[in-house]
């Protein structure tokens, strides 16, 4: 089992707590040290910094930014994944999400950054891609007639070479079985 990673971030910026496995996670890939009551933003490299600073703004202002429609939505919390370039020159994966820490009162005073490493998963990803690719150029590409059907046996998918077998155009199998 992994680890999760937690740093808590005050509103100003400090490091406020952290885990082991967040303590572990710095040193092995950015190659930092957290402190409690260091500039959290200080550790981040400066390529990255302006992205991190919106993050945590949002999130501490009890909004958060979707990069994806580059919106502003109202939420709890703020989940990504993103990848770090570490210090051995590879990137390297993390599902991370951000999340207000609130009083008593409702007002958000801190911020919780939770994250884990998932180059295994994206690794995995990457392999089933390549393999769905290679998959498919070979069923294309077949000199051999080829088909995918479904469990009533109607044709999902014909590949060219069976569309000659049997004098029929590729959309002339759509539905049939």
């Amino acid at each position: 089992s992994q680890t999760h990673n937690i740093i808590l971030i005050g509103k100003e910026g400090n490091v406020l707590a952290f885990n082991e496995g967040a303590a572990r996670a710095a040193r092995e890939v950015q190659g930092v040290r957290y402190q409690v009551g260091v500039d959290f933003l200080s550790l981040i490299p400066e390529r990255s910094r302006g992205k991190v600073r919106e993050r945590h703004q949002r999130v501490l202002a009890g909004e958060s930014f979707d990069p994806g429609s580059r919106t502003v939505v109202p939420t709890e919390s703020l989940r990504m994944e993103t990848e770090y370039l570490g210090m051995d020159g590879i990137g390297h994966w993390y599902d991370i999400q951000y999340d207000p820490v609130r009083n008593e009162g409702g007002e958000v005073t801190a911020l919780c950054i939770t994250n884990i490493n998932i180059d295994e998963r994206k690794a995995a990803q990457k392999a089933l891609q390549e393999s769905e690719e290679k998959f498919k150029r070979i069923f294309k590409d077949a000199t051999i007639g080829m088909t995918l059907v479904d469990k009533n046996f109607r044709f999902l998918e014909v590949n060219q070479a069976f569309c000659e077998m049997l004098g029929y155009r590729l959309e002339e199998f759509t539905g049939k079985s």
